[in-house]
C-alpha cells in the first residue's frame, strides 16, 4: 500500500512539474487583435473611440448588460479621459481611461479591472489607410495583458483568444456599422447647408437693383 501511494505521488510531482514548466513557458504577455476594413472616412472612426461616450455606442460588451451603471468623467474625449462601468457577470465592474491619442490614427486607454478578476491591461485602436485593392481604412484594435503564473496556468487550460477575439471582432463590426450611420448623416447635414447656401445666392441674385443703383 505505501508503495502505490508513493507511486501515485511520485507520477502527481512528475505531473505537477511538467505543467508547471510549461506554464511558466507561455508568453509573458496576452495579446488579442482582430482587424476589419471599413469604408468609413478616418476622421469619423477617430471620433467614435476617442469620446468614451460614442464609443458606448458600439461597445460590445454594452450588448451583453445593457442595463450595467456606466460614469464617465467630466471631459469625455482626449488623454485623462475615463469612463467606469459595472454590470453583470459577463462585464462585471472596472474603468478604462485614455492614455495616448494621435489624431484620426490611434486612441490607447488603460483597462483596470476590479471584478471578476483584478488586472490592468492596455487597448490599442488604430487607423490606417487599407490596401488600394480594398479601399477604406484598416481598423485594427487590440488588447495586451501581463501574465502571472497563474494567468499563464489558465492559459493552459482555455483560449483566451478564442475566448476574447469575437468580442473584438464584434466591435469592429459594430464600429463599421456606426461610422457609416454617422457619416451617412455628416454627408445629409452638408447637403442641407448646400441647399441653403445655393437658396441664397439664388435668391441674393434674383433681388432687384438698390434704387441709385
Amino acid at each position: 500500500m505505501r508503495q502505490i501511494l508513493f507511486g501515485l505521488f511520485a507520477v502527481f510531482s512528475i505531473c505537477a512539474t511538467i505543467i508547471g514548466v510549461q506554464a511558466d513557458n507561455q508568453p509573458d504577455v496576452l495579446h488579442i487583435e482582430r482587424s476589419r476594413t471599413m469604408k468609413v472616412e478616418a476622421e469619423v472612426l477617430y471620433d467614435l473611440a476617442v469620446d468614451l461616450e460614442a464609443y458606448k455606442t458600439w461597445d460590445p460588451w454594452s450588448e451583453k448588460d445593457p442595463d450595467q451603471k456606466t460614469t464617465w468623467s467630466d471631459e469625455t474625449s482626449g488623454v485623462g479621459a475615463w469612463m467606469a462601468w459595472e454590470g453583470n457577470e459577463d462585464v462585471g465592474k472596472g474603468k478604462m481611461t485614455i492614455i495616448e491619442v494621435v489624431p484620426n490614427k490611434k486612441v490607447v486607454t488603460r483597462l483596470e479591472f476590479f471584478e471578476p478578476w483584478e488586472g490592468v491591461a492596455t487597448s490599442t485602436l488604430t487607423i490606417e489607410p487599407a490596401a488600394k485593392a480594398k479601399k477604406g481604412n484598416l481598423v485594427t484594435w487590440s488588447m495586451e495583458q501581463d501574465q502571472d503564473f497563474g494567468a499563464k496556468l489558465f492559459g493552459m487550460f482555455a483560449d483566451m483568444d478564442s475566448m476574447l477575439g469575437p468580442d473584438f471582432a464584434h466591435g469592429l463590426k459594430n464600429l463599421a456599422a456606426k461610422g457609416k450611420e454617422v457619416q451617412a448623416s455628416l454627408a445629409e447635414q452638408e447637403a442641407l447647408r448646400q441647399q441653403l447656401r445655393d437658396t441664397m445666392m439664388r435668391d441674393l441674385m434674383a433681388a432687384p437693383p438698390a434704387e441709385g443703383e
